[in-house]
């Protein structure tokens, strides 16, 4: 799921809300798409906490995404599907 921000620092792409208001679009790197939501929650990670973000430019890999997590209530960098 792509949710659009009110952050605009860093932003190169922007979307229309409903009230036609332009918003950053978390999606800045529209080439690779958001994994899946996983149906449960681990109990524990093997590869440190995650990384929260803003927009896909926050996310270190090149191919990594801004995404919603079904376990968080924060976006965080996720490897692209």
């Amino acid at each position: 799921v792509n949710v659009p921000t009110h952050i605009t620092t860093g932003c190169k792409l922007f979307t229309r809300n409903l009230y036609g208001q332009y918003v950053c679009d978390r999606n800045q790197k529209p080439a690779f798409r958001c994994p899946p939501l996983r149906a449960e929650c681990p109990l524990a990670t093997r590869f440190g906490p995650p990384i929260q973000c803003t927009l896909d430019t926050d996310c270190p890999g090149i191919s990594d995404k801004c995404c919603c997590d079904a376990c968080l209530d924060h976006p965080v960098c996720k490897p692209s599907a």
